[in-house]
């Protein structure tokens, strides 16, 4: 039976542009169009429609970043308990101002080694694996689809791969989220296709019971409100909607002691730590997150446990790598050409200054990336 298509009411068109604009605001009308129709396949809604929403809330063009400015997110190194094992083969090194914490090769490395595996200190899947876990389909706490009927929680009727997952689950955050004023923040969440507000809602409820504090720190952030500042663009909408659902996200954690995540800016530096941090899948790993870009990476992740241990990572050297050499991931597709490398790492004030970005600068060659997007610009298509 083919899947029922609708038409989103306006208020529910808006909020989901808007939570799109706020993950990516360097994208230009078409780009986030692509992006709502991907995160609401159920949606049928015309570039038309987005661009006339988008305009009447001053979220149109894309953002160009100066090509000498930068940000740079504040970072610390995780504590040592937060590291379930330490690969011998590697070691955390800080890098410097700019490139903040790493990790770098303390034996030699040889392409094809598995170096680590991970599991996730939080996990806030797509939205398909997470549509899953409340049909029952799959495990609620690691995501792994389940072959036959798990164990339910008896709060909220989820279903875990076995009891060792419901405990697990309900020692990190569970019992929190699994409350009415919970699934209210995780739903509004799904609703608006916000990966970022559902990873928070997750590390919230873990801190919470947890009292990992200082691991939660430890993740890099970069705030969304200086992120948007510094693209020069206006937040002021964007603001009115960020402060309506800090008042859900508030609700779901009403009578715990939030601290600084408990205020406007707290929330939004939680959101920006979200997304800087948050692996292709949404997962939150603890040692996976002191890994810096290159745009010619020499290590890839990949999850390959999909039938036990989907949400477990697998870390996999590219090439051989020399001690002291540094172990890069890539933050962007690596078959973009320079110009959209940059464009797509700017969303996030980044200026990527690897060998590879800077034989591509020395070339000259214009990019004819670039000059679409000036002449599409050109035309009010962005």
């Amino acid at each position: 039976m083919a899947a029922t298509v609708i038409s989103p009411s306006e208020a529910d068109l808006r909020a989901a542009l808007i939570a799109l604009k706020t993950e990516h605001p360097a994208l230009g009308i078409q780009k986030i169009h692509a992006q709502l129709l991907a995160s609401h396949p159920e949606w049928t809604v015309s570039e038309k429609r987005t661009r006339k929403i988008l305009q009447n809330e001053g979220l149109t063009g894309a953002v160009t970043i100066p090509a000498d400015a930068s940000l740079v997110p504040s970072s610390r190194l995780m504590p040592e308990s937060a590291i379930a094992i330490m690969p011998p083969s590697i070691f955390v090194r800080q890098l410097g101002p700019l490139r903040g914490k790493g990790l770098v090769a303390k034996t030699p490395i040889a392409a094809g080694d598995v170096l680590w595996k991970e599991d996730p200190w939080i996990l806030a899947p797509e939205w398909n694996v997470y549509e899953l876990q409340q049909q029952g389909g799959a495990c609620a706490h690691c995501s792994t689809p389940l072959r036959r009927t798990g164990i339910p929680c008896e709060e909220c009727g989820l279903q875990f791969c076995n009891r060792l997952c419901l405990n697990r689950a309900r020692d990190t955050g569970h019992r929190i989220l699994c409350t009415q004023s919970g699934r209210k923040l995780l739903a509004l969440a799904h609703e608006m296709g916000w990966l970022a507000l559902h990873a928070l809602a997750r590390a919230t409820a873990r801190v919470l019971q947890t009292r990992e504090t200082d691991v939660y720190e430890a993740f890099a952030v970069l705030g969304l409100e200086e992120r948007f500042r510094f693209q020069g663009a206006e937040v002021g909408e964007l603001r009115n909607m960020w402060s309506k659902t800090f008042e859900v996200y508030k609700t779901a954690f009403a009578g715990k002691n939030l601290g600084d995540m408990g205020t406007l800016e707290g929330f939004l530096k939680g959101l920006g730590r979200m997304s800087l941090n948050l692996e292709a899948h949404g997962g939150l790993y603890t040692l996976h997150s002191h890994l810096n870009h290159s745009c010619d990476p020499n290590i890839s992740v990949r999850h390959l446990q999909q039938r036990e241990a989907l949400a477990r990572i697998s870390v996999i050297a590219l090439r051989d790598i020399s001690p002291g050499e540094e172990l890069t991931i890539t933050y962007v597709n690596p078959e973009l050409t320079y110009g959209e490398r940059k464009r797509s790492l700017g969303e996030w004030g980044f200026v990527c200054r690897c060998s590879r970005c800077v034989q591509d600068e020395r070339k000259g060659a214009p990019d004819v990336s670039d000059l679409e997007a000036e002449l599409k610009e050109g035309l009010g298509v962005l």
